[in-house]
């Protein structure tokens, strides 16, 4: 699925309060392990450092102030600093996920941004997740989901403010594991998605990469 024709350009607004009541259904639904996406399993042998690791224990942040102004900075500043352009013609193919080269990118290159910048200034890998979607117009899009105790945030290019996943109008389709970066799973009810071959339940997770070849 190509993720980048619809990619575009945003600006955070101001920093607002968190209304969302903690509820069973506050973080995204999940259904089976599969895959990664190709361009992602592309990019991990680019990047293996970045998608190496985990945990048997994953975590959802607390979600606190100072968190929620750390979020809203880091997400301004990377919607701001990067411009919109195409891997067409960037990088010459349709569907390509680097980091931001010479500050221009598309959906998936903000949203790998803003994780290794939040990584880089302490947050958990495993709390840092990056999410594919059909977006307002039924176009491939992929932003950064945050997996905190009072549910799952998104971090979005084409959305100024950061949402709660349920308060923003997109169909889910697939998200990195909070287990292993590199382990990705199908979200309930993906749309065009349940005839693929999945890899595994959620609960089997293994430490192998057959995709990775080994260094």
């Amino acid at each position: 699925m190509e993720l980048l024709s619809a990619c575009g350009h945003g600006t955070s607004g101001p920093l607002s309060s968190i209304d969302v009541p903690v509820t069973p259904d506050t973080h995204m639904p999940l259904l089976l392990n599969m895959p990664p996406p190709l361009p992602f399993q592309d990019f991990c042998r680019r990047f293996r450092a970045d998608c190496t690791g985990g945990t048997d224990t994953p975590s959802p942040l607390r979600m606190t102030g100072a968190l929620w102004r750390e979020l809203n900075q880091v997400n301004d500043a990377v919607n701001q600093k990067v411009r919109p352009g195409k891997d067409s013609i960037l990088y010459g193919v349709e569907d390509y996920w680097p980091y931001p080269i010479k500050l221009r990118g598309d959906c998936e290159d903000y949203a790998l941004e803003k994780r290794k910048i939040l990584i880089a200034q302490g947050l958990p890998a495993d709390a840092l997740l990056i999410v594919t979607a059909l977006n307002d117009f039924s176009i491939g899009h992929a932003v950064l989901a945050v997996n905190t105790d009072r549910g799952d945030f998104i971090l979005d290019n084409l959305k100024g403010e950061i949402r709660h996943w349920s308060q923003v109008n997109y169909k889910w389709l697939t998200r990195q594991s909070t287990y292993r970066p590199y382990q990705w799973v199908m979200l309930q009810n993906a749309p065009g998605l349940l005839h693929l071959k999945v890899a595994a339940p959620i609960s089997d997770v293994s430490a192998d990469i057959p995709w990775l070849p080994k260094s």
